[in-house]
Parts: C-alpha cells; structure tokens; sequence
C-alpha cells in the first residue's frame, strides 16, 4: 500500500466520521436516511478507493498462484 493510497483511504473515512461525531455532538436534527448514508460512505468509499486506486501487477498475482498449486515438501 503506498502512502498515497494510505492518506486518500484516511481522509475517505475521517470526512464522514467527523460529521457523524459533529451531529451527534451539538445535537443536531438530521433525517435518519443521512446518518445511514454518513454510516455506509465510508465502506463504499473503500471499496472505491481499492478498485480504482491500487495498482494490479501481474507478476504478484502469478507468483501467488505458483505457490497455491505446489505440493508442500
């Protein structure tokens, strides 16, 4: 994981946890559809975050599969 990835997944989750904590705090009346929403953001923003920000090299994936079909010695 570079940090890159690492800085953009904080920020992805710190934004809508913070505005949680905000609503809670000073009490503010919000529909319970947008505190769902601000609650289900961050898992979504991860999974976006994954399929779009991290870079797939074949040569890992290769390797892995190398191993998996191997005999243990």
């Amino acid at each position: 994981m570079t940090r890159k990835h690492l800085a953009l997944m904080i920020i992805a989750c710190a934004i809508p946890l913070l505005a949680l904590i905000a609503i809670l705090w000073f009490q503010i009346q919000v529909s319970i559809v947008l505190l769902v929403g601000l609650l289900l953001i961050c898992p979504a923003l991860h999974l976006l975050l994954v399929g779009f920000g991290m870079d797939h090299d074949s040569t890992h994936f290769e390797a892995d599969e190398d191993k998996v079909g191997s005999a243990p010695s």
